[in-house]
């Protein structure tokens, strides 16, 4: 019985079998982009990323005002004892 051939029929051609003294090795070949499908797949992830901030900035917002009406600050000793408030979630 050999899971071998079945690991092959499953991945297909991207992975890499070595035979290290008897043992054999199954490794991921590399996975490579053109430089224009990295400019293309960054300008994707910067737009995306920018988009999701812009819908999400609402609902932001409005978390942070719940916070800050919530939490009335404590006095948190600073440096040089000085104090400054310390703003924290509370239920």
């Amino acid at each position: 019985m050999s899971l071998l051939p079945r690991i092959l029929e499953v991945v297909g051609s991207a992975i890499e079998v070595d035979d290290l003294d008897g043992l054999t090795l199954l490794g991921v070949r590399r996975f490579g982009l053109s430089r224009s499908a990295r400019l293309l797949k960054r300008g994707l992830d910067v737009t995306v990323a920018c988009a999701g901030l812009i819908v999400m900035s609402p609902l932001l917002l409005v978390v942070s005002i719940i916070i800050k009406l919530g939490s009335a600050g404590r006095p948190h000793p600073g440096r040089r004892s000085s104090s400054s408030a310390l703003i924290t979630f509370s239920a």
